[in-house]
C-alpha cells in the first residue's frame, strides 16, 4: 500500500492544477489568445495577448486603452517597432468578429481581421514587409460583403506601396486604414499648379472658373465621411488633412498639418468656404502634389450677387525636410485684402 500512495497523491495534485488552468482559460476565452499570456521581458513589462515567431524575432500583440462599442484595439510590437492601435479585438458581447490571424512568410506578414462598417461586413488583409531596420505597409486589401444583399458583387479594394508610398508600421492606426479605404479623400485640383492658371482668371473670367472649382471642393469635402487623411512623404515627414466639425453645413474648414516622426510640426489652412457679410464669401483652395511636396493655393473674396471676385493671393509653398511649410513663390498678393483676412479672423 505504501508504494501506491505517492503516485496517487501526484494524480490528485495534477488533476487539481488542470482544473485551475481550465478555469483561468475560460475567463479569458473572449481574447484571441494562445494557452498562456506571454510577457516580452526584453522589450516591455506589459503582458502580450499573443505572440508569433517572425524569422529570428517575435511579433507581440498587446491590448491598449482604445475602445469603441464593439472592439478593443490592440497594437503589435517587433523589437523596437511599435504600431499604432489598429487591431480589432472583439469584445465579449460584440455581435461582430474582429482579429482572426497573422500569416507569416518572411520578410512579409499579413494581419487578417473582420469589421462591420454601415451595411457591410468586411474582411481586411494588412500586409507588412521588413526592409533592413524598417517595417513598411506593403499592401492593403479589403473584401466587402453587403448585409442587405449577399449576392451583390462589390469590387474589392487593393492598394500597394506604389499608391500609398512608404508608410512605416508606427504610423498604422485604425484612422489611417479608414482613410486608405475611403473613396472620397481629395488633395485638391491639380489645375492650380498649371503655368497658365492665374492668367485664366483675368479679364473678367475669374468668377465662373473659381465658382466651378469651389463647387467641386465643396462637394468633395462636404460629402466625405472621412474627416482625416494621412499621407506619408519621406524621411519621417507625413501630413494630415483634417476637416473640422462645423454646426453650419455651409462652413467647411480643412487644415493641413505636417508631422515629423508623429510629432506635429506646422500647419496651414487648406480649404475654406466661409460666408462673410462684409466682404462676401471667403474661399481658400489648395492643391497638394504628393510627389513633389508642393502646395499651390489661392485665396479670394467673391459675391454671388454681382459675380465679382477679389483675389487675395496666389502662392506656391513646399514642405521641407524638417516639416516646416515654406513659401517658395508669391505669384500674386493684394496686401490690403490680406490685412482684411486678419481683421476678420479668417487666417485660422
Amino acid at each position: 500500500m505504501k508504494t501506491l500512495l505517492i503516485p496517487l497523491i501526484f494524480i490528485i495534485i495534477s488533476c487539481s492544477n488542470g482544473r485551475k488552468k481550465e478555469e483561468i482559460l475560460s475567463k479569458n476565452s473572449n481574447l484571441p489568445t494562445s494557452n498562456n499570456i506571454k510577457t516580452d521581458t526584453t522589450t516591455t513589462k506589459k503582458k502580450a495577448i499573443r505572440e508569433w515567431t517572425f524569422n529570428n524575432q517575435k511579433i507581440y500583440l498587446f491590448p491598449s486603452e482604445k475602445t469603441d462599442d464593439f472592439y478593443n484595439y490592440g497594437y503589435i510590437k517587433i523589437k523596437n517597432h511599435e504600431s499604432g492601435k489598429f487591431i480589432r479585438i472583439a469584445k465579449e458581447d460584440s455581435p461582430y468578429s474582429g482579429f482572426e490571424k497573422i500569416a507569416i512568410k518572411y520578410p512579409y506578414f499579413t494581419i487578417e481581421q473582420a469589421y462591420r462598417e454601415r451595411d457591410f461586413t468586411n474582411y481586411e488583409y494588412i500586409t507588412f514587409k521588413q526592409e533592413g531596420q524598417s517595417i513598411y505597409l506593403h499592401k492593403y486589401a479589403v473584401n466587402y460583403t453587403s448585409t442587405q444583399d449577399l449576392e451583390e458583387d462589390i469590387p474589392e479594394l487593393r492598394i500597394d506601396r506604389k499608391t500609398i508610398g512608404n508608410i512605416e508600421i508606427q504610423n498604422i492606426t485604425s484612422d489611417l486604414l479608414y482613410s486608405l479605404r475611403s473613396k472620397n479623400y481629395f488633395v485638391g485640383d491639380s489645375i492650380l499648379a498649371s503655368a497658365n492658371y492665374f492668367n485664366s482668371l483675368k479679364n473678367g473670367k475669374g468668377y465662373p472658373v473659381l465658382k466651378k472649382q469651389n463647387e467641386e471642393y465643396l462637394k468633395k469635402y462636404s460629402l466625405t465621411e472621412n474627416n482625416e487623411l494621412f499621407l506619408s512623404l519621406e524621411k519621417g515627414v507625413s501630413i494630415k488633412l483634417i476637416k473640422e466639425k462645423q454646426k453650419d453645413k455651409n462652413v467647411v474648414k480643412v487644415n493641413l498639418f505636417t508631422f515629423i516622426n508623429n510629432k506635429k510640426t506646422d500647419s496651414i489652412q487648406f480649404y475654406r468656404n466661409i460666408p462673410q457679410s462684409e466682404m462676401g464669401l471667403y474661399n481658400c483652395m489648395s492643391y497638394f502634389n504628393t510627389k513633389t511636396g508642393k502646395i499651390w493655393q489661392i485665396k479670394y473674396f467673391h459675391s454671388n450677387n454681382d459675380k465679382n471676385v477679389n483675389i487675395i493671393s496666389y502662392t506656391e509653398k513646399s514642405i521641407s525636410s524638417d516639416g516646416s511649410i515654406k513659401s517658395d513663390s508669391i505669384h500674386y498678393l493684394d496686401e490690403s485684402l490680406d490685412v482684411k483676412l486678419d481683421e476678420l479672423n479668417l487666417y485660422y
